[in-house]
Formats: structure tokens, sequence, C-alpha cells
């Protein structure tokens, strides 16, 4: 399936992911046990389409005269679903999107097996409408993608098990996780789009930066968020015991008396789960971490724009879109 798209269109990029993920016809597929969970994900208001978005941008924006190939894009938004179910069930996660998880919803076999359905439709969708020079690409990028991102969930399982992660663990460990499929999106724009080699490194490194921005800002939205609009109850992730940028920044704040009190707090059941959030975030605000952690998201989005310095630099024309997203991430509160 190809598409035109003016690459201001922000709303056509988000309607031919839509398109896309209806050509599915997963309502016509059996058995609908399988399926329907798998629409359920899909297809759910709220789902901001970062990566597919992005990719179709850069694609328009590179090469604005020509079609869009938008299957192996939303592919990539399939891939992102399947993680998410998967994550649902590895977290114990009842809310996704301000919605009941599909594991909450369906159970744990359906989360796991429509998970591994969505995985293989990724696959399939990343071969269609592509030229054969292209594909090698395109599979390698994303290989390593899956890869890297498989490594970075199991880091930060065995992160839940520690008392403290470096500010460096932590980063490689959120790359991995997050800014890596962030950054394919963007890379398979220039792909699809026959970049050159200054576009395809210019493309990786501001959906790089651009991921890791999105993800700090993620974990503070987690404590210093609203919980109406950011789609969950705020403190999960201290109550998940995750080793979160801001309490990677606090540790290596804090006194001694402070880190105890923050070990000591993290350790504690989360029977009286308000208390437990409370005290933890009184701590974080004692060191001003709310701060240190907009400075870092500050840092990586300006790391990101000087990646659009480079391919506007290139190509003689503004990536006025592209850059708008970047003005998003900074003021985004879901």
């Amino acid at each position: 399936m190809s598409h035109s798209l003016e690459a201001k269109d922000l709303k056509a990029c988000r309607q031919i992911v839509q398109d896309t993920l209806q050509s599915l016809m997963l309502d016509k597929r059996t058995p609908q046990a399988l399926y329907a969970p798998i629409r359920y994900t899909l297809e759910q208001e709220g789902a901001k389409r970062v990566r597919p978005v992005l990719a179709l941008l850069m694609q328009a924006y590179l090469r604005p005269e020509a079609p869009l190939a938008a299957s192996p894009i939303v592919a990539l938004e399939v891939f992102h679903n399947f993680t998410l179910l998967h994550d649902d069930v590895m977290d114990n996660s009842p809310v996704r999107r301000g919605k009941p998880s599909v594991y909450a919803k369906y159970g744990l076999t359906p989360a796991i097996l429509s998970g591994d359905a969505m995985l293989i439709l990724a696959y399939q969708m990343l071969t269609e409408g592509v030229s054969p020079e292209m594909l090698p690409d395109l599979i390698q990028n994303f290989n390593k993608m899956a890869t890297l991102i498989m490594e970075g969930q199991q880091l930060d399982l065995e992160y839940e098990q520690l008392d403290y992660v470096s500010k460096e663990q932590y980063l490689e460990m959120i790359g991995y996780k997050t800014a890596v499929l962030i950054a394919t999106a963007t890379r398979f724009g220039a792909i699809l789009s026959k970049g050159s080699v200054t576009e395809l490194e210019s493309s990786y490194a501001f959906g790089w930066n651009l991921g890791l921005a999105f993800q700090l800002q993620d974990d503070y939205l987690d404590l210093y968020g609203d919980s109406e609009t950011f789609g969950k109850p705020l403190g999960g992730d201290i109550l998940e015991g995750k080793k979160t940028i801001l309490h990677t920044l606090a540790y290596a704040t804090a006194s001694q008396a402070q880190r105890q009190a923050l070990t000591e707090t993290m350790r504690r059941s989360n029977e009286q789960a308000e208390e437990k959030i409370s005290a933890v975030k009184t701590l974080y605000d004692e060191m001003d971490i709310a701060t240190q952690v907009q400075a870092l998201v500050r840092d990586y989005l300006a790391e990101a724009q000087k990646a659009l310095d480079a391919l506007e630099s290139a190509l003689g024309r503004e990536a006025t879109q592209l850059r708008a997203f970047v003005s998003k991430i900074a003021e985004r509160n879901t």
C-alpha cells in the first residue's frame, strides 16, 4: 500500500497508519480469540503512533515527491504493541493507556499468544510494498532493533532487584528498550526514501536522542504528571521497584542519610502504596530531582535538534514538522 503525503500534514500521517492497520482486516480473521486482543490493542483510542508517524514524516521530508511505503513502517507500530502486551504480563500491569491491559482483560495465555502473533504479523508487514534492494537493510535494522529491545527488557528486569543503578547503566538500558525503536523508525524513513549515508546517520541520531528524551519524560510523568492525562495512576514505577532516572539521580545526589531512607522506603511492601509513593516523592523533592530530569530531557532534545540541523544543511530546506515533534516531546504530559 503506497500513499502520498504533504510533509506538513501530521493528521495525514496518523490516517495512513490507521488505514494500514484497518487493511489487516483483523475482524475477519479466525479464531477471534487470537485476533480480538490484537484488535483491542491496535485500535485503542489514545495511541500516539509516535514511531510510524516519525518514520512517515522523515520519509516525506527527505523525498517529498516519492510515494510512501506504509506497511513496513506500520510494522514497527505492530511490533511496539507486541512488546507492550508482554511487558504488561511481566509487570502484572492492569492498565494500559487508561484502559484494562490485554493481560487484565483477556488473561495471561491470550496476552502471550496474541503478542506472539503480532510479532509474526510485524515481520509479514515488513516485506510488503518494498523493492528487493531495500529489503535487506530493513530486515537487518529490524532484527538489530528487536534484539536490543529484548536485551533492554532483560536489563530492566534485573535492575528491579538492585538497590542502585548508575546513570550510565540506566541510559544504556533505555537506549536499548525505548530509543532504538524510535531511531529505527526514523532510519526506516531514510531507507525507504533511498537516503544517503549522511541522511541515514542523521535520521538515526535524531530518533535515538528523541527516544531517550521521550523515555526520560515518561519517567518524570510517572510521578510528576497528572494521572488522568497520563492514563494510569502515578507512582507505578516506585511500586514496581523500577530504577528510573529519578531514582538514579536521587541516589547519586543523596546524602548518606537520604540514601538510606530511599533504599529502605523502596524496599517496603506495597500494602500502603500511597504512603510509600509520597515518602519517595518527598525525598526526590528535597533533592530537586524533577529539575535535574527536565534538564536532562532538554539536553537530549538539543542533540535531536542538532541531527536535524545536519539534515537541513544537507538538503537546504527546513524540517518544520520534525522540529515540531521535538517541541511536542518537551511539552508532553501524557
